[in-house]
């Protein structure tokens, strides 16, 4: 199958080196006064004027300057997402027209092609753009009228007070729930500071991805986890149960892993987030990070994690093959030597057999439903010197720009169904559809909003050591650590404290 995600990735930046001269000033409507002296109340939205207004949205360098003069139909596009993107963009056109205001992209620092393989690099490159904002915004620049940034991103700009708080009052029911995670995260003196236009979506958070032939093997019904979480019983000990009848089938010639962590610090924060736990919580008013892993919820996972490990249910397995290589969770998935792989992302496998399925991760004893972590919502903020009536206008204008045409299917199920075409259909259509339409069931966890300017300042350097419990090695041959839950969270402890007190300074 080929890269699909890779391909278009890198056409969409290449599409930063197009000319964008329709976004121009000189070809947008006449700016007007912003400061309004009518209120509209949304009873009256349809009637509503603004006056002109431009509001420009600046994000990562890259990314194409484009507004609804300037988007492109690449040749790569089949027609149902040409005619997706063309609907879109058609739609955004209208609602500027309607309400009189326009908006483009524009790209905020330089980007270098062939620097984008080089891990530090891309680091310099995003350690750039979050210099960027804050001398902008402290300049006062009014050319950046919103910010999109990740949540990460939004961090310290946010921390120093330089975003303008959002009221929660300027958003419907469902706007507002799926703002919850953001508003949640961006609170600062009690109130938001960021919201998130509920037009972008993205397949959310992780899970199991399981096969359903190993399944099938050991005796299970192959299609076991579908039906365990349509019924709500898709459960740490359900998986337990699914992980132990497969490590108990007989084999002469190989080992079948039951369950494979990509990496098992990932592995581990899903399982957290499935508890209701977390590293850190965030205090609304003063918007500083408060240690979360001596919490009961917290113990219990690591409890649980420490349970799989020791008998040996669950593995980080990293070796060599025979040529030298290096194999990864996902490769054993993909060769049929593990049963399940819990994995940060939905993944696209390239698997010789349409015998595997995808679930969400199995919900923890203090959690009522499954939820998915995920990163994926944007943080949009404004700046903090455009005024009370100013952010109203532009919040408005933003949620009118995003929101999808009637008639269009998500973005993000088209992807989808390439990436997964040879999964379950149940993959989709019950546990995406789920997850990606319900953000009530998705959680933004604390190690997404660490700010860090290189790996050695990074969350997961200071939590690095604490997740050598799951060892590295051949599955067969390694030896495993036999520190308890209590152990393993002391041992991190000390470092811990000081990276919070560091990043709340």
């Amino acid at each position: 199958m080929k890269k699909i995600f890779l391909a278009l990735l890198i056409l969409a930046l290449a599409a930063a080196f197009t000319a964008c001269a329709g976004c121009d000033e000189d070809d947008a409507p006449d700016r007007d006064d912003l400061s309004h002296e009518l209120m509209y109340t949304r009873e009256l939205a349809h009637a509503r004027d603004l006056g002109g207004m431009e509001i420009t949205i600046a994000r990562m360098p890259g990314f194409p300057e484009e507004c609804a003069d300037t988007f492109e139909l690449h040749d790569w596009m089949d027609d149902d997402m040409r005619e997706q993107v063309q609907a879109l963009w058609d739609n955004r056109r209208e609602m500027e027209e309607r309400y009189n205001f326009r908006i483009r992209y524009v790209g905020l620092g330089g980007f270098d092609f062939g620097a984008t393989g080089d891990r530090g690099a891309w680091m310099e490159i995003e350690q750039d753009f979050i210099d960027g904002i804050e001398n902008e915004i402290r300049a006062g620049n009014r050319d950046y009228t919103v910010w999109n940034l990740s949540a990460q991103q939004s961090f310290r700009a946010n921390a120093a007070g330089l975003f303008a708080p959002i009221p929660t009052e300027l958003f419907d029911a469902s706007e507002a729930e799926w703002n919850r995670c953001v508003w949640q995260w961006s609170m600062r003196g009690g109130s938001p500071h960021a919201f998130s236009p509920q037009g972008e979506r993205w397949p959310s958070g992780g899970g199991i991805m399981f096969n359903m032939r190993l399944l099938e093997g050991a005796g299970l019904p192959p299609d076991l986890p579908f039906t365990l979480q349509a019924s709500g019983e898709w459960t740490w000990d359900a998986l337990e149960d699914v992980a132990r009848q497969v490590a108990a089938v007989p084999r002469m010639d190989s080992v079948i892993v039951p369950l494979v962590a990509l990496r098992s610090q990932d592995f581990a924060i899903q399982a957290l987030t499935s508890n209701n736990a977390d590293f850190a919580v965030l205090d609304p008013e003063t918007g500083l990070f408060a240690d979360a892993t001596n919490t009961p919820e917290f113990s219990q996972t690591m409890e649980w994690l420490v349970q799989m490990r020791d008998e040996r249910l669950v593995s980080e397995v990293f070796r060599s093959d025979a040529d030298g290589m290096w194999v990864d969770g996902l490769s054993l998935f993909r060769d049929e030597e593990a049963a399940m792989v819990a994995s940060p992302f939905h993944f696209f496998a390239d698997l010789p057999h349409e015998e595997w399925g995808f679930v969400a991760f199995p919900k923890g004893p203090n959690a009522q439903t499954h939820y998915t972590p995920t990163s994926r919502h944007p943080f949009y903020v404004i700046p903090y010197f455009f005024s009370p009536q100013e952010v109203e206008d532009i919040v408005f204008a933003i949620r009118m720009w995003y929101r999808l045409p009637e008639t269009e299917n998500p973005d993000w199920m088209h992807w989808a169904n390439e990436w997964f075409e040879n999964a379950d259909p149940r993959s989709i259509s019950e546990s995406m559809v789920n997850f990606t339409e319900n953000p009530a069931l998705q959680r933004i966890t604390s190690p997404t909003m660490m700010p860090w300017a290189h790996w050695e300042e990074s969350f997961s350097s200071h939590w690095d050591q604490a997740w050598e419990w799951y060892n590295r090695g051949d599955w067969q041959t390694q030896e495993l650590d036999t520190r308890t839950a209590h152990q393993i969270i002391n041992d991190a402890q000390a470092e811990w404290n000081e990276f919070l007190q560091r990043i709340n300074n």
